[in-house]
């Protein structure tokens, strides 16, 4: 009975993990196209390991510790150096962490289930006398709507733990626009980049640090977003600890490739925004 308990939680946690990573693709696919493919990989990957899982096959263990350990070492690597391309990510985001308690109990499991697999019988899968048949999947289908419910609510509710920071557009028409010469002798900063990146997916901003004291009146805001005709871009990446040269590197997702070679951008920050300039490649 223990082991048909163990197997039931490990397709129910493989289920969820790839939810997550499916809902959270989208998002993804926006920052960088390959990271919105491998989100979809996992999806599929957990799918086919909890069907070999239920199964009875030892493939379906291997293949969800894999996609598990993977995703675990995924979330650390982009919330401490960052994946390659991007800047590091909040801790907290809301789907990130509901994946990762899903992942490690997964991981828990596994030698739990090489424990008790080898002290104790499994009866053949599809049971029809089984008592839990019916009732088991249905109670795990009631769990992942809660729990997913649940994660969607919270991120909604708070965007900022995505590092989003949402401005109005009104708001930012009432800014002061100042030049890239005010820029530079106001602020010690300069804009020594707007280009768009992995396959138009990603707007690259780069800020050149050229006097640290002027240049912090703006740093302390921390929000940046893009302005793109009447179009707002939040970035969900600030870096200001990826100083590179004293260089900071903002990745803006480039939603439905609005931004091209040539289209006018402008850098808005909470307390003003500065002239367009022409993005490139």
């Amino acid at each position: 009975m223990k082991i048909k308990i163990v197997r039931g939680l490990a397709i129910f946690l493989l289920i969820e993990i790839g939810l997550v990573h499916y809902f959270s693709a989208q998002h993804e696919f926006e920052e960088a196209w390959i990271l919105g493919y491998l989100f979809v990989a996992n999806f599929f990957g957990a799918l086919l390991a909890a069907y070999g899982i239920y199964r009875r096959k030892r493939w379906g263990w291997a293949l969800g510790l894999f996609i598990a350990l993977g995703s675990l070492v995924g979330y650390v690597w982009s919330r401490t150096t960052g994946l390659p391309l991007l800047p590091a990510e909040e801790w907290l985001y809301p789907w990130g962490v509901t994946s990762v308690i899903a992942e490690v109990l997964f991981c828990l499991l596994v030698p739990l289930y090489a424990w008790w697999s080898k002290n104790e019988t499994d009866s053949p899968a599809g049971n029809p006398n089984h008592k839990w048949r019916y009732l088991a999947p249905f109670a795990g289908l009631i769990g992942l709507v809660l729990i997913n419910f649940y994660t969607y609510s919270v991120d909604a509710q708070y965007p900022e733990l995505d590092h989003q920071h949402v401005f109005f557009l009104w708001q930012v028409r009432l800014q002061p626009e100042i030049s890239q010469q005010t820029l530079e002798e106001d602020y010690g900063m300069q804009l020594s980049l707007a280009a768009v990146s992995a396959l138009d997916s990603i707007v690259d901003v780069r800020m050149k640090i050229l006097d640290p004291e002027k240049a912090e009146k703006l740093l302390e805001e921390e929000h940046f977003a893009l302005l793109v005709g009447d179009t707002l871009i939040p970035s969900p990446h600030v870096s200001r600890h990826m100083f590179k040269n004293k260089t900071i590197i903002v990745m803006f997702p480039n939603r439905q490739n609005i931004v091209q070679s040539g289209t006018p951008v402008s850098l808005v920050f909470d307390s003003l925004r500065v002239e367009p300039v022409l993005a490139n490649k």
